[in-house]
């Protein structure tokens, strides 16, 4: 298992800078929690998606809305 950082796939990095691209910095959130779990959030506390596969989907969604 990956940690920290690591745990973020190459694919989820791509997937977070483009969303973030169109919706702007801060309006949501990627990070690794304490167990090495990716979390993705809208602000910094509404969890959205938690595990990179996941996170992948959510933030494929959010390219399509």
């Amino acid at each position: 298992m990956k940690k920290g950082l690591a745990a973020i796939s190459q694919k989820t990095t791509d997937l977070w800078y483009a969303v973030n691209k169109k919706y702007g910095d801060h309006t949501y959130t990627l990070a690794v929690n304490g167990l090495d779990e990716v979390i993705l959030c809208k602000g910094y506390t509404e969890e959205i998606a938690k595990g990179n596969r996941n996170v992948q989907r959510a933030l494929r969604d959010l390219l399509k809305a």
